[in-house]
């Protein structure tokens, strides 16, 4: 990954009980999707996207989220009681990283279907690298909901082991 402060090496161990269901070379990197073995494209709980291109980024990323908000996959039209947590900033192996969650408890498309989307940009001057995480669940009452709340910490330890090494 290239950016105006020098070329970085990014490293991300998937699990391995989990597999490559797609990839595509993009101009200026690359773009990936993983799921568990026992899942697929097609039909898939879990999913990582790995998409790392050189995105720019505004200077004040906070208010980056907003588009995603309106045009992205899960957004107040999209969904049922839709949520969208603040950016967390984290320091990373020396870079920057900002976190952010989106939460679709009931998907208007499929009722009694819900979605969370973990984003986790990782800030290399003006261009990032961007990892998403999205899990989909059958929630039909609330306690479905909480158990679904309670792995995202499982999700964040994951994309929180990503390496991005000045070369």
């Amino acid at each position: 990954m290239k950016s105006p402060s020098g070329n970085y090496r990014f490293i991300l161990n998937i699990p391995k009980e989990w597999q490559s269901v797609y990839s595509i070379t993009l101009a200026n990197g690359f773009l990936g999707e993983f799921t568990p073995k026992d899942q697929s494209l097609a039909s898939w709980k879990d999913m990582i996207t790995l998409r790392l291109d050189g995105i720019a980024v505004p200077p004040d990323y906070q208010a980056f989220p907003l588009a995603m908000q309106r045009e992205g996959p899960l957004n107040e039209k999209t969904c049922k009681d839709f949520l969208r947590s603040a950016f967390t900033d984290h320091e990373q192996h020396g870079l920057k990283t900002a976190e952010l969650v989106l939460e679709c408890p009931s998907l208007n498309s499929t009722p009694g279907i819900g979605e969370a989307m973990l984003y986790k940009y990782v800030l290399a001057g003006d261009k990032v690298g961007l990892i998403t995480i999205w899990r989909s669940w059958e929630i039909t009452n609330k306690q479905d909901l909480k158990e679904a709340r309670s792995q995202y910490a499982d999700y964040t330890k994951l994309f929180r082991q990503a390496k991005l090494n000045k070369l």
